[in-house]
């Protein structure tokens, strides 16, 4: 067999296994053994406490985040907004009876095997009104 024969199907041969590992690294996949799931994920999920007890507060809250014209309100007990939106928001949170609470730039991605929304996970501590 010719010289260029015996390299064009080593070649092939290359090429194939780096298309397998191309495969295997582009994470999902079964593979891996990783699951990518339909599932659906908020860009922010808040918890409320009381900034004087530590205490949760549940009910009656308002979470509001905002990325330029953008915006989304979650009310208790789920407070999560933005479904499945990367960006990067100001997160503002309400209760009757206590000061508003805001923090600005909370930064929303997608990565890992499954190109998944990483979530961001903030803890707000209002301070009562009085």
């Amino acid at each position: 067999m010719p010289t260029y024969q015996r390299e064009n199907r080593s070649m092939g041969k290359l090429r194939l296994a780096l298309s397998g590992v191309s495969l295997l690294l582009s994470g999902c996949g079964e593979l891996l053994g990783t699951q990518c799931s339909d599932e659906g994920r908020f860009a922010v999920d808040v918890e409320v406490r009381d900034a004087r007890t530590g205490g949760a507060l549940t009910e009656g809250v308002v979470v509001i985040i905002r990325e330029g014209a953008y915006a989304d309100t979650a009310r208790s007990p789920v407070l999560a907004a933005g479904f499945e939106r990367p960006g990067t928001y100001d997160v503002r949170v309400q209760k009757a009876g206590y000061q508003e609470w805001t923090q600005r730039g909370v930064q929303v991605t997608r990565g890992g095997g499954c190109d998944r929304l990483r979530s961001a996970r903030i803890t707000a501590q209002l301070q009562p009104a009085s």
